[in-house]
C-alpha cells in the first residue's frame, strides 16, 4: 500500500474522530443547556418572591446572585463548546472527504506522454 492510501486513511479517521467528538460535545451541551434552563428558572422564581417589597428585592438579589453568576458563567462555557464542536464538525467533514479523495485518486500513477 502506497504512502498517499496511508495518508489518505489516516486522514479519513482523524475526519472519523472529530465527528464523533463534536457529536459527543454536542450531546453533553445540550446536558448543560437543560441544567442551565432549570436553573435559571429557580433563580427567576426566587428573584419574583424576593421582589415583592424592596427590603426583600435586595435581600433575594444577595442570595441569587451568585448563582446567577454562575448561570451566566455556564452560558459562555456552552457558546464556547458549541463553537468548538462547529468547528470539530466542519474540520471532520473536510478531512473525511479528502482522505477519501486521497485514497482513491492520490495512488494512481500519472500517464506517462
Amino acid at each position: 500500500m502506497g504512502l498517499k492510501r496511508i495518508v489518505g486513511i489516516v486522514l479519513f479517521l482523524a475526519g472519523v474522530a472529530m465527528l464523533i467528538t463534536s457529536h459527543v460535545i454536542t450531546t453533553r451541551v445540550a446536558e448543560g443547556k437543560i441544567k442551565i434552563s432549570n436553573a435559571q428558572g429557580q433563580v427567576d422564581q426566587s428573584n419574583q418572591l424576593f421582589s415583592l417589597n424592596p427590603y426583600s428585592k435586595e435581600a433575594g438579589g444577595m442570595i441569587t446572585g451568585s448563582a446567577q453568576k454562575k448561570i451566566d458563567e455556564g452560558r459562555h462555557t456552552v457558546a464556547y463548546y458549541e463553537g468548538l464542536a462547529r468547528t470539530l464538525q466542519i474540520a471532520g467533514i473536510v478531512s473525511a472527504i479528502v482522505g477519501v479523495g486521497v485514497f482513491f485518486l492520490g495512488g494512481r500513477k500519472k500517464p506517462h506522454h
